[in-house]
This record gives structure tokens, sequence and C-alpha cells, in this order.
């Protein structure tokens, strides 16, 4: 993937968090840009980076990316879910991430929800619904945070 210059945003938010002593990891971040062509152009050349490739490498890991359904939220959205391993003392630790993001005019939110350790594919499909109900949320904290 290429590097690219990311736009100065006119105000963020950035928030992270753990819940409770789970290995399950949350990154949210709202901004605002300056001019809509800024915000749509920053969210467009990030969706066409991660769509554009469906695996990369992480620490000398192979990792897999794939893009998700998401239910429109705003006027551009994506979810990508990103597998692969990261080496700890203890051996190699399965990873699963959750990347979203979603446009609102000059506002954007992104979240980043990460699952540490083996994930039962029974629960896949409730851990991928909390990663789109936070980017949800997040998307909400815009008028709140932003004062927009």
């Amino acid at each position: 993937m290429r590097k690219h210059r990311v736009p100065e945003g006119a105000d963020s938010a950035d928030r992270s968090f753990q819940y409770g002593q789970l290995a399950l990891l949350v990154d949210e971040s709202v901004m605002t840009y300056d001019t809509l062509r800024a915000a749509r152009l920053d969210v467009r050349h990030g969706i066409d980076s991660l769509a554009g490739c469906d695996d990369l490498e992480v620490a000398g890991h192979p990792w897999t990316v794939q893009r998700l359904h998401m239910p429109t939220i705003g006027d551009q959205q994506a979810l990508f879910e990103l597998k692969g391993f990261l080496s700890t003392p203890s051996g190699d630790v399965p990873v699963t991430m959750w990347l979203g993001v979603a446009r609102v005019g000059h506002h954007v939110a992104s979240t980043l929800f990460t699952v540490g350790g083996a994930l039962p594919d029974e629960d896949l499909a409730d851990v991928r619904d909390g990663g789109r109900g936070i980017l949800a949320k997040a998307m909400r904290k815009v008028t709140n945070k932003l004062g927009v």
C-alpha cells in the first residue's frame, strides 16, 4: 500500500479503551475536515487502498484483508476484516481486526476493533456486528465531540 499525506482536519477527538480484562480493544476517532472535498478524498483514498489488497504482511506474518458488507452510514462507508498473527514471547497469537470508516459531509468517524486470541467461528458474526455498532456510535459522537 502507498503512504499518503492525510489532510489537516479542523478538529478531531480520539479515544481508546479495553473491555474489562478481555483482549478486546477499541480505538475510535472522529474528525471534521476544512472542506467537503478533503474529507471525501481522504476517505476514498483509504477505502481504495484497503479494497485493492486481499493480503498484507505485518511484522513478518501474512494477514488477510476482506471487505465486509455494512449497512449505509453516511455518504461513504466501509468495513474491513483483517486476520493474522502477532509474535509474543509466549508464541504467535491470532489477531482479528475490524476497521470501519464512515463519512457524513465534512465529518469522518473511524473505528478499529481488535480481538487478540482465538475467535470461535460461532462468535464471528456477533463480533462483526459489534464492530458495526461501534462505528455507528462513533458517528453519533461527531455532533457531541465536535459541536457540529
